[in-house]
């Protein structure tokens, strides 16, 4: 559809480990009018992953006061396939 709003407003990784490196280019597949406004749908497994991700100094990579990853909002519902899948929505 020539006029559909949310054209290139959602993406998907699967893979059989997802880690931050992976999660960069996620964010940046979407296009930029989208990223404002975007958030991250995962399951719990994935949840459980990312949230014990550290920098090179030992911080969460994640956000915990607000549940963040790279500024964008994460919502984890449990319906999703446990296959490690993060969907940037917008």
């Amino acid at each position: 559809m020539a006029n559909d709003p949310t054209k290139g407003a959602e993406k998907g990784v699967s893979c059989t480990t997802i880690g931050y490196d992976d999660v960069i280019p996620l964010y940046f597949s979407l296009e930029a009018e989208y990223r404002r406004n975007g958030a991250w749908l995962i399951n719990d497994k994935t949840t459980l992953h990312l949230r014990t991700l550290k920098d090179s100094v030992g911080n969460p990579r994640w956000n915990h006061a607000d549940s963040t990853i790279l500024g964008m909002p994460v919502y984890t519902l449990s319906h999703m396939p446990e296959r490690r899948e993060a969907y940037l929505v917008w």
